[in-house]
């Protein structure tokens, strides 16, 4: 257990390779990749959280735009 976690925040789990939840991730950009589907996560630049499941910060993420 981690000291934000004893205070009712936590990181919100977003991954590579999972499409987009425009609720839990703010895009910050995108790029181009023909192997992926479009709106896939290839970067998360910034881990989201919240607190007492309220979100205090969306996580930046990267995203396939073809």
């Amino acid at each position: 257990t981690n000291k934000l976690s004893l205070h009712g925040i936590k990181e919100i789990p977003v991954e590579v390779g999972a499409l987009v939840d425009d609720i839990l991730c703010t895009v910050s950009d995108t790029e181009p990749d023909q192997t992926k589907a479009n709106d896939t996560i290839i970067e998360i630049e910034k881990k989201g959280y919240t607190y007492n499941e309220a979100i205090i910060r969306p996580a930046d993420v990267i995203i396939v735009k073809n």
